[in-house]
């Protein structure tokens, strides 16, 4: 990483964006319990980036193939399962994730 900036803590999980050093961004979670840092990965594009995390459950936007489109996300920090929200319109549509909450 070439530089990084948090956005959101949850419990034992601090969330952020990494400018790395092609430039390219990339979503972050750090785990304090463990002292360990993952990427956040894409869907095949360049960039991702986390809104928030709640429930050690992260959200955010990734770049898709080719990097056409961005698509909202949610990143289980846990299980390290990142899994693509889509679009409402389909595939060749953008969506992105603003915000999370566990809905308490």
């Amino acid at each position: 990483m070439v530089g990084s900036s948090t956005l959101d803590v949850d419990g034992g999980y601090v969330v952020g964006d990494s400018t790395l050093a092609d430039g390219n961004s990339r979503g972050f979670v750090h785990d304090l319990r463990t002292r360990r840092t993952r990427a956040i990965g894409t869907f095949g594009g360049r960039d991702s980036r986390v809104s928030g995390i709640d429930g050690g459950v992260a959200a955010g936007s990734a770049r898709t193939s080719g990097n056409q489109n961005t698509h909202a996300y949610a990143y289980d920090a846990r299980t390290r399962v990142l899994t693509e929200l889509d679009s409402p319109v389909g595939p060749d549509g953008t969506s992105t994730a603003a915000g999370i909450s566990e809905g308490r």
